[in-house]
């Protein structure tokens, strides 16, 4: 289970990546813009970090109580 989890973390990590390259460019040439494209999809990725540690956690949680 720790696999699927680190599988999809992993598969997520360059939008991730993106948004963060977004927000440093973003301060170098003042574009309030692209921060803003930038801290909305960083919040995403945090909530979409998040949701996969509750789904696996709750998975973690059925598994013990099934053995």
């Amino acid at each position: 289970m720790i696999d699927d989890k680190d599988t999809i973390i992993n598969a997520f990590r360059p939008i991730e990546q993106f948004f963060k390259i977004m927000d440093m460019a973003s301060a170098e040439f003042d574009d309030n813009f692209a921060r803003t494209y930038a801290e909305v999809g960083l919040a995403l990725c945090t909530n979409y970090r998040t949701k996969v540690e509750q789904v696996f956690n709750s998975q973690d949680g059925e598994n013990k109580n099934e053995q």
